[in-house]
């Protein structure tokens, strides 16, 4: 274990600033490095993973904590005001605590809190910390590269990626004269479709959604040089390209398949010998919301 802990001792570290005027070299004095380990090295990420080991752990019977590397998610439900009220700062209260325990900091600026309604309820609770700070309340934030509002309409998702498929068109336009079509095949594939097949499985069903088809629709017709408004259910045909709703579709069904084990089944709810007793039970859908959703 020798090697493992010059690991962690007899590092130093130091500031260097460049002057932009004659270019000389500024330096801070040497100084020890007493906690963290080194940046890009290979063991960093594990310890990392072993040091918040438990913290998924921390108030689970009151919410739901989602962790992807060093990004945290808190979930808490209730339809009721105060019981949510108590939950929110309750969950907040204890991750404060494990922080504390483990010589961590909360960065108040980097903490959001959103509240998902659905658009026709007003937004009426704030959550506030034991230092008596009030969490900054967003209508959007950006979770592991999807863009999610407080009524998941995906409005904010779609306006952010549409000027990347803008560019995409732009681009097509302009390699159309010099490229064969198995390359323009090969640029749409990198440039459009790996930007709408993303997390398409969530917000492929919105109607928001027919703003992305239009663009789909625009660089098909660049790609076979076809004027404006020409139709294009023959141009997806001899490019062997899904349109959006086929491609929602194809995501959607890889989806289930992958994760099959999360949906039930007739058999288990009904006793009943039919023929669709080895297919998955549909809830009955309490709202629009919930309609669209992937479930």
């Amino acid at each position: 274990m020798l090697w493992f802990k010059s690991y962690f001792n007899n590092r130093y570290q130091r500031v260097t600033l460049t002057s932009n005027v004659n270019g000389q070299k500024y330096h801070s004095t040497w100084k020890g490095i007493t906690q963290g380990v080194p940046q890009g090295s290979i063991l960093g990420p594990l310890l990392f993973l072993i040091y918040i080991n438990d913290l998924p752990k921390i108030g689970n019977d009151i919410a739901k904590p989602i962790l992807f590397a060093d990004d945290t998610t808190i979930l808490v439900t209730s339809s009721n005001k105060s019981d949510f009220d108590l939950k929110a700062t309750t969950a907040f209260n204890l991750v404060n605590e494990w922080l504390n325990s483990n010589s961590l900091r909360i960065n108040l600026n980097k903490i959001y809190f959103m509240q998902f309604t659905t658009s026709n309820k007003s937004k009426s609770y704030l959550l506030t910390t034991q230092l008596n700070k009030l969490i900054q309340s967003v209508s959007n934030t950006k979770f592991l590269g999807i863009y999610i509002n407080d009524t998941i309409n995906w409005k904010s998702h779609i306006d952010h990626i549409l000027p990347k498929l803008s560019i995409a068109c732009h681009a097509m336009r302009i390699i159309k004269p010099y490229m064969s079509l198995e390359t323009l095949r090969m640029v749409y594939h990198s440039t459009y479709h790996s930007v709408i097949s993303y997390g398409l499985f969530f917000w492929g069903i919105s109607p928001h959604s027919k703003r992305i088809f239009l663009m789909q629709k625009r660089i098909v017709r660049i790609m076979m040089g076809c004027r404006k408004l020409a139709s294009c259910r023959t141009l997806f045909k001899n490019l062997k390209l899904l349109p959006l709703m086929s491609q929602y579709i194809f995501s959607s069904m890889m989806f289930i398949i992958k994760h099959k084990h999360h949906f039930t089944v007739n058999s288990a709810i009904y006793n009943i010998n039919t023929t669709q007793q080895l297919h998955f039970h549909q809830p009955a859908p309490y709202s629009i919301g919930f309609k669209h959703s992937i479930y």
